[in-house]
C-alpha cells in the first residue's frame, strides 16, 4: 500500500511507511470492510462519508472519493483516490445545531 502524507496525517501517523504498513481496518472494524465491500461492488465511491478512528483512537469524520483498480479476473488489486478530514466541520455543525435548540 502506498499513501501520501495527507492520508498518514488524517489517520494519526507521523510516518508514511508506518501508515502504509498499518491495518487501518483494525481500528475501523466496521467502516473499512463496509467501504471496501461497496467499492468492490460499485467500482467507485464518490462522497462516501463515515465516522472512523485514527490510529490513536481519536474519532474523525472522513469523506472519501475512491476508485477500485481491478485485474482481468475482476479482483480489486488497488484503490486510488483521496480522503478528506471533515471532522471539524461536522463538530461545528453539531455545535450550531445545539445552540439553535436552546
Amino acid at each position: 500500500m502506498e499513501c501520501n502524507p495527507a492520508f498518514a496525517d488524517i489517520y494519526g501517523f507521523y510516518d508514511r511507511d508506518k501508515a502504509a504498513k498499518s491495518n487501518i481496518s483494525k481500528f475501523n472494524s466496521f467502516d473499512w470492510p463496509y467501504m471496501i465491500t461497496r467499492l468492490k461492488r460499485e467500482k467507485k465511491l464518490l462522497g462516501f462519508q463515515s465516522w472512523q478512528r485514527r490510529s490513536d483512537g481519536m474519532r474523525i469524520h472522513v469523506i472519501a472519493n475512491l476508485v477500485g483498480i481491478f485485474n482481468d479476473e475482476n479482483e480489486m488489486i488497488q484503490v486510488k483516490g483521496y480522503m478528506f478530514d471533515d471532522t471539524e466541520r461536522k463538530r461545528q455543525k453539531k455545535r450550531l445545531k445545539e445552540v439553535k435548540c436552546r
